[in-house]
């Protein structure tokens, strides 16, 4: 998912599985790509993840960690 209200490109991912590996996110810049320090167990918190995400980087920044 991509933020375009901004000038610098932003996007976060999430992909995996449910199976086997399990869930994962990354958020990346022009500059960067960096990825939540917590798996992800479930779709209600991908889907919560990425809703965030869209409120914007205040509110989705301050809820998930990121290295």
């Amino acid at each position: 998912m991509e933020d375009k209200n901004g000038d610098e490109y932003k996007a976060l991912h999430v992909s995996g599985s449910l199976g086997d590996d399990g869930l994962a996110s990354g958020f990346v810049t022009e500059n960067d790509h960096i990825l939540m320090i917590k798996s992800i167990k479930t779709v209600d918190q991908m889907t919560e993840i990425l809703l965030d995400f869209l409120k914007g980087e205040n509110i989705w920044g301050n809820k998930y960690e990121y290295k």
